[in-house]
């Protein structure tokens, strides 16, 4: 997967986010199988596992425009989607799957109306290994998982990124390639950083992203 993504990758550092299976019921014209929404982790790895020959619905939609961040789930959950955005992706058959980046991409799976089995998609989750690198992962509000075990993770997660961002300035920086202002700088980033986890930490700072509940898809002619 790091080959595919061009950057090194490494299991989600939440555990709850590590893996799950989504199930789509067949024949629930209602029911998305999941809602138009950000991943909290920067790459998932979709594989679908059931029998997709003839299955009507259950497409995986993206809405193809630069999006990203809560005031832009929440200007599309009051303005609707344009429909000229939304492509569907389509797995070949079984045993497939699709590597996204769920986190920067707007996404949701379709009802499943018509299908020779239930919809099953085993979902790994993968974050960037680079300590530098940009990280989108987020705490899952709706989990149902304890404040404090979603807390901890939090914690973990950025304690192991902020280490290895130390980790470098103790075993590579150069001081003659870096002045001290910038070791001055690259220490506050660092410190931020830890802040902002303790922030959502005391629910002081949400860095939940959110879904868009309903479908909400505008036709060209609404826009």
């Amino acid at each position: 997967m790091s080959e595919v993504a061009g950057e090194k990758l490494c299991p989600s550092t939440f555990g709850s986010h590590i893996v799950q299976v989504n199930f789509g019921k067949v024949g629930n014209n209602k029911q998305e199988v999941d809602k138009w929404h950000f991943d909290s982790v920067d790459y998932v790895l979709v594989i679908i596992l059931s029998d997709i020959e003839d299955m009507v619905g259950g497409e995986l939609e993206v809405f193809r425009k630069n999006l990203g961040g809560k005031e832009a789930t929440k200007k599309l959950a009051a303005e609707g989607l344009p429909q000229e955005y939304i492509e569907a992706q389509s797995y070949a058959h079984s045993g497939y799957g699709i590597l996204a980046q769920g986190s920067k991409i707007m996404h949701r799976v379709t009802p499943v109306l018509q299908a020779n089995e239930d919809r099953i998609s085993f979902v790994i989750s993968l974050s960037r290994a680079n300590a530098f690198g940009e990280d989108n992962t987020r705490t899952l509000k709706y989990a149902g998982d304890h404040p404090d075990v979603t807390g901890w993770e939090m914690a973990r997660h950025e304690a192991w990124r902020q280490q290895g961002f130390l980790k470098w300035i103790i075993e590579e920086s150069d001081p003659n390639v870096l002045n001290a202002t910038e070791f001055a700088t690259l220490l506050d980033q660092a410190a931020a950083r830890l802040q902002r986890a303790a922030r959502i930490n005391r629910n002081e700072e949400d860095d939940w992203v959110g879904y868009i509940p309903e479908s909400k898809i505008l036709k060209s002619n609404d826009l």
